[in-house]
């Protein structure tokens, strides 16, 4: 008899952790900080105003996130990363690229599963820059534009509070604005045309 309310108990904690795991999901209300790795594709900015082009190499980065959600769909955030990229232009080493956003994003929530995916949408800014001592001239190049962009992705709840966000995104606008500061200075607004970059980030966001 003892065997049997013994194993009658350990079978009521393994269902009741089961149930657990299948009830938890991904949280989208409150405050949320977020923290991802980022990949994104070259730039080429090119255009009737400049004289050849810029490009950059796909690189990688970090990036940082912080959101509020109304409800179980939708939240608003902002969004900061940054990626390193290999580049032809004549500077030492590499560029960083920039984007700064504010976006929202609609969750759709699934009753019982971990995994919700989502869409989003945002606005912003995207930059280039790095810096030259070359020909014992030191300069440093920003080259500035808006942006609006959109994307698709999921959320995976790892905790009540935690979760893993994985998502795709695309970003187009005009590198316009080239600001060249240190030992040669000017801040000019060249003709471009549209520029793409896409992202791939994979982080997580707690909910404190």
């Amino acid at each position: 008899m003892k065997r049997i309310a013994v194993s009658i108990a350990a079978l009521a904690t393994l269902l009741t952790a089961a149930q657990a795991r299948a009830q938890l999901t991904p949280r989208n209300e409150g405050f949320m900080l977020g923290a991802h790795t980022v990949v994104a594709t070259g730039v080429t900015i090119s255009g009737p105003g400049m004289r050849g082009q810029v490009k950059t190499e796909r690189g990688e980065g970090v990036g940082l996130q912080i959101g509020y959600g109304f409800s179980p769909r939708m939240m608003v955030y902002g969004n900061a990363d940054l990626a390193k990229q290999a580049t032809s232009f004549a500077i030492d080493g590499e560029m960083g690229l920039v984007h700064v956003e504010l976006g929202g994003r609609l969750t759709f929530p699934r009753p019982g599963q971990r995994l919700f995916p989502y869409v989003t949408a945002m606005v912003g800014k995207r930059g280039l820059a790095a810096s030259s001592t070359g020909g014992g001239i030191n300069a440093q190049i920003q080259i500035t534009g808006l942006e609006v962009g959109a994307g698709g992705g999921f959320l995976y709840a790892l905790s009540p509070v935690l979760s893993l966000d994985a998502a795709l995104l695309g970003a187009r606008g005009k590198l316009s604005r080239v600001v060249l500061s240190g030992d040669v200075r000017s801040d000019d607004v060249v003709q471009v045309d549209n520029s793409n970059t896409i992202r791939l980030k994979v982080g997580v966001n707690w909910h404190p």
